[in-house]
């Protein structure tokens, strides 16, 4: 009877071994195949330690892991262009309508009136929304993205879209022209100029001290003169000096951005 049981135990024990070998390599395979399916290139450390709790080889330590690792080192450049593609859609949609209304007013010029006062306005606005995109690259600088940064950068580009459907409203019927529209409604339309101008100060700065350094004291001369500009088409209806700025802001804003932001090279 003895020698039953004694034959028992090492039957047992063998048995318990090997449903354990098995299920650790089912655990193994299905987490290997899990992080392969979110990065091939990287492999997860398997968790045996509720498989065998005396082994202290087998339990995960405090040290981050490979896949943490890398993740971390990734975060900047996968968060940043994951914002782009926001940025990207709502900058589009700005120049989208811009180059529509250019094309309304060539297919019927007579049905929407030419304005030089207007199509000055229509070039800054396209020329503004290209550029703005072209040095936002400077945006993978911010070290740590945060939804209120995010949230900023979105409406600042909500900006110029805005300023981009003022420019090619939907119904101009009751005021004529596009001209006229942009006449009676220049407090609302330079208002944005005036918001986008004070927001970029806030975007210069989320892109840490060195770029502030780097663009001097031409950039805090280009604020005043916006502003500037603004405090005039706010006040003046006149056709004439309405003129006058549109075209003076036109190559004003060409030659700083030709000076400025000409090329992306490193600072």
């Amino acid at each position: 009877m003895d020698d039953k049981i004694i034959c028992k135990k090492p039957h047992t024990s063998l048995m318990s071994t090997y449903a354990k070998t098995v299920q650790a390599i089912a655990i193994v395979v299905q987490q290997r195949s899990t992080a392969c399916d979110c990065n091939p290139l990287v492999q997860a450390e398997p968790d045996l330690s509720g498989l065998f709790p005396g082994n202290p080889g087998n339990q995960r330590s405090s040290q981050v892991g490979p896949f943490e690792i890398r993740r971390s080192e990734m975060i900047p450049d996968q968060i940043y262009s994951h914002i782009r593609i926001v940025l990207s859609i709502i900058l589009g949609l700005g120049i989208t309508t811009l180059l529509k209304g250019i094309a309304s007013i060539i297919e019927h010029p007579r049905q929407f009136g030419w304005s030089w006062i207007h199509m000055s306005w229509v070039v800054w606005a396209l020329i503004s929304i290209m550029t703005f995109w072209w040095w936002e690259f400077r945006l993978t600088q911010v070290p740590v993205w945060t939804f209120e940064s995010y949230f900023f950068i979105v409406c600042y580009c909500a900006l110029y879209f805005m300023v981009s459907t003022m420019l090619f409203p939907s119904d101009v019927r009751e005021f004529g022209s596009y001209e006229n529209y942009l006449l009676e409604r220049r407090a609302w339309f330079f208002g944005l100029i005036a918001l986008i101008t004070a927001m970029d100060l806030i975007d210069t700065s989320l892109k840490g001290n060195a770029r502030w350094h780097t663009l001097g004291a031409a950039y805090t001369a280009h604020t005043a003169i916006m502003l500037g500009i603004v405090l005039i088409g706010i006040t003046q209806k006149r056709r004439r000096v309405q003129l006058t700025l549109a075209l003076f802001t036109l190559i004003y804003q060409v030659g700083y951005f030709v000076v400025e932001y000409f090329t992306l090279l490193a600072d």
